[in-house]
């Protein structure tokens, strides 16, 4: 297991990874990984494992500390439009 915390574009970037295979000639690791913008979060740039934990953490987690809630088209669209 190894976790990863960046900053990317001025936003808080998480990742989780978990290896699956990891033989000497063949790695493959699952990511889990969150884009925390300052009080917005990203929800198709949040991976997860099952619909049950994305439902977890764009439901339950994520309203508790975002204030906006946005898709990347909404970002891309706010980006374009400066």
């Amino acid at each position: 297991m190894s976790i990863d915390v960046e900053i990317l574009g001025g936003s808080l970037m998480v990742q989780h990874y978990i290896e699956e295979i990891g033989r000497p000639d063949h790695l493959r690791l699952v990511s889990n990984s969150d884009v925390l913008c300052p009080r917005t979060m990203v929800k198709d740039a949040t991976a997860s494992y099952s619909e049950k934990e994305m439902h977890a953490a764009l439901e339950v987690n994520i309203p508790n500390y975002a204030t906006t809630i946005v898709t990347t088209d909404d970002v891309v669209d706010s980006i374009s439009s400066l």
